[in-house]
């Protein structure tokens, strides 16, 4: 899943596209987990690494590691505002083997 970020918006890149990895929701709210493909992070929005929101509890919930690793997670909200458009796609292996 990838999304581009159209909007200068909390730090992201404009012009730009992220990886979406997964969701959780966490004290309610409904979050995403992103990455930046060129693993730097400057998201300083709400969830983002320094936040205060964080305890020890929802980051052990949400498998959270700070760093500038790239990745980072967002409010669902939020992302509506930042990115104009994402896709999604699916993979199969159609193969067969030969019996």
């Amino acid at each position: 899943m990838t999304a581009a970020c159209h909007y200068q918006y909390d730090g992201l890149v404009t012009g730009h596209a992220y990886s979406m990895l997964g969701a959780i929701t966490l004290n309610g709210d409904k979050l995403l987990k992103m990455r930046n493909p060129w693993g730097k992070e400057k998201y300083t929005g709400p969830y983002s690494d320094n936040d205060g929101r964080w305890t020890s509890s929802l980051k052990q919930q949400a498998g959270f590691t700070a760093g500038d690793d790239g990745t980072f997670f967002m409010p669902v909200a939020n992302f509506k505002r930042a990115f104009a458009s994402y896709t999604v796609l699916m993979y199969q292996d159609w193969h067969k083997d030969s019996v």
